[in-house]
Order: C-alpha cells, then structure tokens, then sequence
C-alpha cells in the first residue's frame, strides 16, 4: 500500500471516512509485498497467475533491476497523445515486463 500513497493514488479510496478497494491500492498492495520475495519466486508467483497463459511465458526472465509503479513514460509509437502510464514496470537484466492491472 505504500507505493500507492507515495504515488497519491489513495484519493479515490477514501472517501467518507471510509476506505473502499480499487485497482491501484490492489496493484500497490500485491505487487508491492510480491517485489520483496527473491527474484525467481517472484516471477515463479507471477507467472502461475497468469492461468493457461502461463505456457507461453519464459520460465526465468533473470534479475529484477527494479519495480516501478505508475511511472510516465513517452506515448512516443503509442496511440496515446502525451503519455502512457502503466500501473507496474518491472525491469529485468532480460525482459521488460508490463502490468496493466483490472479489478474484476
């Protein structure tokens, strides 16, 4: 939960004096426990969340180098007009992962 508030992100869950459950206090409060787990266990959990889509995922996608939360990136090559924002960018020695996060 703590990337949440240190990226203001908890002003839609509070209101009333009352916390209600959105997308970016999941994201912050799964992803931000999961990135403290040694590197191959993190993506091991990761990717088994993935279901069947798990298959086509790498078995290992090396070190972790960071977690980034929310961060703005160029919308340079992208539909968007100024800016994309992915709820978590996790680099990797290996890969560059994106999550784009959904509450059901």
């Amino acid at each position: 939960m703590l990337q949440a508030l240190f990226h203001n992100k908890l002003g839609h869950a509070i209101k009333d004096g009352s916390f209600k459950v959105i997308e970016d206090t999941l994201t912050s409060s799964v992803i931000g426990l999961l990135q403290y787990l040694p590197d191959d266990l993190f993506w091991s959990v990761l990717r088994s969340s993935c279901g069947a889509s798990a298959e086509t995922l790498p078995n290992s996608i090396g070190a972790i180098l960071n977690v980034h939360f929310w961060e703005r990136l160029s919308a340079e090559g992208t539909h968007n007009s100024k800016i994309v924002e992915p709820d978590v960018w996790i680099e990797t020695d290996t890969y560059d992962i994106i999550i784009e996060a959904k509450k059901t």
